[in-house]
C-alpha cells in the first residue's frame, strides 16, 4: 500500500512538470520506476532504461563509487530535510537537463520554478 502511495505521488509530480502530452522517459531507477511505464504508456514517445547496475560492482574505494555515494548521500539528506531550495539548485545534477531546458524554451528559471512547485506541492508520503 505504501508503494502505491509513492507512485500516486510520483504521478502527481509528473503531472505538475511542464511536460508535453507525449514525452520520452529516461528511467535510471534500478527498476523501481518500471511500474510507471504501464500507466504512462499512452503518453510516452519512447523510453530509455539505463541499467547502471555495473556501478554496484565498482570497488568500494574507487573514485566512481566515492563520487556517487557522496552524491546519493547529499540528495538523500536534502530529501529527508525537505530542503526544496537546495534540491532546486541541484536539478541539473540529477535531471535529464537538456530535455527540461528544451521544454522550457531554454529558460533555466522556468525549470527551477516548475521543479520547486512540484516539490512544494508533493505530499508527505512523497518525501
Amino acid at each position: 500500500a505504501s508503494g502505491d502511495m509513492f507512485y500516486k505521488d510520483l504521478f502527481a509530480v509528473i503531472d505538475a512538470l511542464p511536460l508535453p502530452e507525449r514525452f520520452m522517459l529516461l528511467d535510471s531507477t534500478f527498476g523501481i520506476g518500471m511500474p510507471m511505464l504501464w500507466k504512462l504508456q499512452q503518453r510516452l514517445t519512447g523510453v530509455l532504461i539505463v541499467n547502471a547496475s555495473w556501478l554496484l560492482h565498482q570497488p568500494q574505494g574507487s573514485s566512481i563509487h566515492q563520487r556517487l555515494a557522496a552524491r546519493a548521500a547529499k540528495l538523500g539528506s536534502l530529501a529527508q530535510s525537505q530542503d526544496v531550495d537546495a534540491m532546486v539548485e541541484m536539478v541539473s545534477d540529477f535531471a535529464l537537463f537538456p530535455a527540461f531546458l528544451k521544454m522550457a524554451n531554454g529558460n533555466l528559471d522556468t525549470v527551477k520554478q516548475e521543479y520547486a512547485h512540484a516539490l512544494q506541492t508533493a505530499s508527505s508520503r512523497f518525501w
